[in-house]
């Protein structure tokens, strides 16, 4: 598997994982530093690092694609593609900046 694509669900996608649930989070390992970030920080321990010190999705069942991992990551080498975004801001609370409480 070339380096330079993404991976889905981590360096190799088992062959008994779902199709969908090896989607679930893709890994860029060009853009990946290492850093462990992703792993540690992950709320249901569904990634680990592998053999080659880069993260992968161990647990696709417990993956709720909650997005965390895409939003810690320094390098932007994660992304979620089930998450979901937001397509708006969220509004701001004027208590906080100078204005009248709601």
């Amino acid at each position: 598997m070339a380096r330079g694509k993404p991976t889905k669900g981590g360096r190799k996608a088992a062959p008994a994982l779902k199709e969908e649930a090896a989607d679930k989070v893709v890994f860029y390992h060009d853009w990946c530093k290492q850093c462990n970030i992703c792993v540690s920080f992950c709320p249901k321990q569904a990634l680990a690092m592998d053999a080659e010190d880069y993260p992968q999705l161990v647990a696709p069942e417990q993956c709720n694609s909650c997005g965390l991992c895409e939003v810690l990551c320094p390098d932007l080498a994660v992304t979620v593609p089930g998450r979901e975004r937001r397509s708006e801001p969220r509004p701001r609370n004027r208590k906080h900046d100078g204005g009248e409480a709601r």
